[in-house]
C-alpha cells in the first residue's frame, strides 16, 4: 500500500484512512477553503463535501502518495465551484451600491480580491493561494502539484501579473 504511514500504523479500511486524514489535515484544509470563499460556514460545508468526495473516490489499493495535496486539490475545486455558483448573483449586487463606512471598505476589498481570484484560471488561483495564503514556498508547491520548480515560479509570476491587471480593473472604473 502506498501511504504516509508505516506498515504497522496503517488503517485497515477506506473509512479508517479517511478518518486518519481528517484528523491530520482538516484544520489546514478548512483554513485554506476559508481563504478562498471568505466564509467560515461555507468553508465548513465544503470541508465536509471534500471528505465525502474523497471517501467516495479513494481506492484502498491505490491510495494517493500525498493525501494532503490530493485533499487540497479536491477542496479547491469545490471552493471554486462554490464561488462560481455565487457569482451568478454578482450582477444583482453590482446594481446596489450602499454608502460605505471605513470599516466596510475592508470587506469590499476582500470581495474584490475574491472576484479577481475567481476570474483567474484554476491553476493560477491554486498557485497564488498556496503561496500567498497557505504560505508554501515554490518548492513546496512544486512537490504538491508534481511540477518542476521553474514551471511553478513562472506560473506564479504570471498569476501575480494577471491578478494585478484584474484588480486594477476592479478598483479603478
Amino acid at each position: 500500500m502506498v501511504g504516509p504511514y508505516s506498515q504497522s500504523a496503517e488503517p485497515a479500511s477506506t473509512h479508517d484512512w479517511i478518518n486518519q486524514w481528517f484528523a491530520d489535515y482538516h484544520a489546514l484544509i478548512v483554513r485554506y477553503i476559508e481563504r478562498i470563499v471568505g466564509n467560515p460556514e461555507h468553508a465548513a460545508d465544503i470541508l465536509q463535501e471534500t471528505f465525502l468526495r474523497a471517501f467516495k473516490v479513494v481506492d484502498p489499493a491505490r491510495l494517493p502518495s500525498n493525501p494532503q495535496a490530493w485533499l487540497c486539490r479536491i477542496a479547491s475545486n469545490l471552493a471554486i465551484d462554490h464561488l462560481r455558483r455565487q457569482q451568478r448573483w454578482t450582477w444583482f449586487l453590482s446594481q446596489w451600491k450602499p454608502v460605505q463606512r471605513p470599516m466596510e471598505q475592508d470587506v469590499v476589498n476582500a470581495q474584490v480580491i475574491r472576484r479577481c481570484m475567481v476570474s483567474l484560471k484554476a491553476a493560477d488561483t491554486e498557485v497564488l493561494l498556496l503561496t500567498q495564503y497557505v504560505g508554501y514556498s515554490t518548492a513546496e508547491v512544486a512537490a504538491l502539484t508534481g511540477e518542476d520548480i521553474g514551471t511553478v515560479r513562472k506560473r506564479l509570476c504570471r498569476a501575480r501579473e494577471r491578478f494585478r491587471i484584474l484588480y486594477d480593473k476592479e478598483v479603478s472604473p
